[in-house]
């Protein structure tokens, strides 16, 4: 590829052209690294020299001062986590020192009760995230320490966190299970252990959900019975647990998904008493009806392929309108959006 061509490509992925050029002068007098680092904003890190160079702004960061929606090191971060091959096996090789340091020295910070303390847990956990995606030594200590702090375990970034984790080739799947199980995450670092879980026992990997404990019933019943608590949107994720729960409990909390508010609870309610023996045919007759829905038909529909009901899916959902209201109905579904 020519230099033309390079720059083109750069441009259409939204690489800014002479970006290590920009990194570089900057470097020389690092109080400009902040105004350079906004300028640049989305970069593809692409070589091994670009890793390298990415290391050395790390040497200067954390930046303690700058007024923006996204900080330099968050921006960092994103650069890191869409790394291509040739910079991320530089990153992984190199970086691992200056990040442990970067979120050491947030972490300190949170503990001075600074007056900037969300900014600070947002940089901690971009920090963390990159972490769990390079598998730097010394990660798992700090994520699970980090979510029994009481201000961070209360970021919505965690999910994002366990997201990395969920790889099917990532070295830490299964061995995040003990360290969390030995000290319990709380508030939403809880939830999003408990999502992650969930994925785990659906890909049949797990002997032993961890919130089939007196603990982990604790926190079902929490999320199913209080729906007005500030972790209600998780009382989804606790009715999807309970296929892996001990059956007592189980028979008691779906009577509560059964009639909880939220639709998507009782959509899960439906798939587990649908999976249980030989299966409730009138659960999964709701499911079949929640399918015909385009604002709950793709949850409904893969229940019913994981209970084994795929004949049951309706003929409506192969019609290309209906894919389509369902399709955006589920994206507008998000939380983000």
């Amino acid at each position: 590829m020519s230099w033309v061509e390079l720059q083109i490509d750069r441009l259409m992925r939204g690489q800014p052209a002479g970006f290590r050029e920009v990194l570089t002068e900057a470097l020389r007098d690092p109080d400009k690294l902040p105004a350079a680092i906004e300028t640049l904003e989305e970069v593809m890190l692409e070589s091994d020299a670009d890793g390298q160079l990415t290391v050395e702004v790390l040497k200067h960061l954390p930046l303690t001062t700058f007024d923006a929606e996204i900080s330099p090191l968050q921006t960092v971060m994103m650069w890191l986590q869409d790394a291509e091959a040739p910079a991320a096996r530089a990153l992984m090789s190199l970086a691992g020192p200056q990040l442990i340091r970067i979120y050491d020295a947030l972490y300190d910070r949170l503990g001075a009760l600074e007056e900037d303390s969300l900014s600070i847990m947002l940089d901690l956990m971009a920090v963390l995230r990159v972490l769990v995606t390079f598998t730097v030594p010394g990660t798992i200590e700090r994520m699970v320490t980090a979510a029994d702090h009481p201000l961070v375990q209360e970021a919505h970034l965690w999910p994002s966190v366990f997201e990395v984790l969920e790889a099917p080739e990532h070295p830490w799947r299964l061995d995040i299970l003990d360290p969390f199980n030995e000290r319990w995450p709380g508030g939403f670092a809880q939830a999003a252990f408990l999502e992650f879980a969930n994925r785990l026992a659906l890909d049949g990997e797990l002997a032993h959900h961890p919130f089939d404990s007196p603990r982990g019933h604790a926190a079902l019943r929490a999320w199913l019975t209080e729906p007005e608590d500030e972790l209600s949107g998780y009382a989804s994720a606790a009715a999807a647990a309970l296929p892996f729960v001990d059956e007592r409990l189980r028979l008691e909390l779906l009577k509560y998904a059964d009639r909880h508010p939220d639709t998507s609870v009782r959509i899960e309610a439906a798939s587990a008493r649908a999976s249980e023996g030989e299966g409730d045919p009138a659960a999964v007759d709701r499911l079949r009806e929640w399918a015909r829905d385009p604002r709950y038909a793709e949850v409904a529909i893969a229940h019913l392929e994981e209970v084994g009901a795929a004949e049951s899916i309706p003929p409506v959902v192969r019609d290309p309108d209906f894919r389509a209201a369902a399709s955006m109905a589920s994206w507008l579904a998000q939380p983000t959006e």
